[in-house]
């Protein structure tokens, strides 16, 4: 298994869970094995019933805390509780029956605090932390003039077997809260990331037609322009316009025009080269730019859409036209070629629409 599946499967996916609630799921996961391990550890190391008991009993309780969080998904309750329980109950209990300062539990008892960090959130985490702090003092304190309360271990051997456990399991614990951050700075940089993408994409993009907007258009026109000069390449740009468009709004609706004009940008991505570049340039006007491409060639693949428009059928039986002005570069500005392809389209529409007309042939 994955890591990162793992560890999803534990705390929960980042679209669920935020960052707290998964940190909160892992230590509650962790707490529980702890708990549960240590309560094996203190029974073959011969220790006394209620240092055996105790932490098997706390494991339970923590069981129920982890299932209302990570699957029920109540967490103020469950992160107050297993706080609660942990700096008030089991952190005693492990100083007290696991060596005080001479045993492992004060490691483990340090990833309490990063936890409680971690987790809670303005007051809380200072409310928490001083409670923590105040108990920890306690201990100390109650170790040094009353040593006898610390139950210490029997042997060098069982003592350097907890130590060596301990260290472990806290090496192993940090570890896998890191990974939840890991994993939770991946999830959401790939969000920020894909939402970039989106933004970039609307930035240049016309949302109706899904073709590049009039500002882009015109800077992608300056571009090829300008690898056309430097390479000495032929280009040449077509300016297109619906026939009678503003009759069929009035006649239809908006919405009816919105789908006409869908369907004719549907029609020239489908129907246009790869390396042509088409853009909503106006209300119902396009711009194609045909690079590498003489006004000859630019004539036969504009014919070619215009008879495919033509024969499309709409609703209510409609048939839409379009009328097309060609213009080639000749060493002309961006603004120069758009005025040569809309002088042409002027042409079109003047000769009786439905036509394509360009300057050079």
């Amino acid at each position: 298994m994955k890591p990162e599946k793992m560890i999803r499967d534990i705390t929960g996916n980042t679209e669920s869970f935020n960052l707290e609630h998964r940190v909160f799921n892992m230590f509650s996961f962790l707490l529980i094995i702890v708990c549960l391990f240590s309560g094996v550890m203190n029974y073959l190391l011969s220790l006394n019933t209620p240092a055996v008991l105790a932490p098997l009993l706390y494991g339970m309780v923590q069981i129920y805390l982890y299932y209302l969080s990570r699957l029920k998904q109540h967490y103020e309750i469950s992160v107050l509780a297993t706080l609660i329980f942990a700096i008030f109950i089991i952190s005693p209990t492990m100083w007290f029956f696991n060596g005080g300062s001479y045993g492992a539990s004060q490691y483990s008892i340090i990833v309490l605090g990063a936890v409680i960090a971690a987790i809670c959130t303005r007051r809380k985490r200072v409310v928490f932390l001083c409670c923590f702090l105040l108990v920890l003092s306690s201990l100390v304190t109650l170790e040094y003039y009353f040593p006898g309360t610390i139950q210490y271990y029997h042997s060098a051997h069982a003592r350097y077997l907890d130590l060596l456990v301990g260290l472990n399991s806290t090496t192993i614990a940090t570890y896998l809260l890191f990974l939840v951050y890991s994993d939770n700075y991946r999830s959401e940089h790939e969000k920020v990331l894909e939402y970039s993408k989106k933004l970039e994409i609307m930035a240049v993009t016309d949302g109706l037609t899904e073709l590049y907007n009039h500002s882009y258009i015109f800077l992608r026109l300056e571009e090829e322009i300008a690898k056309a000069k430097r390479y000495q390449r032929k280009l040449s740009i077509i300016m297109l316009d619906i026939d009678f468009f503003k009759k069929l709004n009035d006649t239809y609706g908006h919405q009816f025009g919105d789908h006409v004009l869908s369907r004719i940008s549907k029609c020239l991505k489908d129907n246009l080269r790869t390396t042509d570049i088409i853009g909503r340039y106006g209300g119902e006007e396009f711009l194609i730019i045909a690079p590498e491409t003489g006004s000859p060639e630019a004539f036969v693949a504009a014919n070619k859409l215009r008879k495919l428009i033509e024969n499309i059928i709409f609703f209510h039986h409609v048939q839409v036209t379009i009328s097309m002005g060609i213009a080639e570069w000749k060493n002309d500005t961006s603004q120069q070629l758009i005025e040569k392809a809309d002088k042409c389209l002027y042409m079109a529409k003047k000769h009786g629409r439905n036509k394509i007309e360009m300057l050079d042939h």
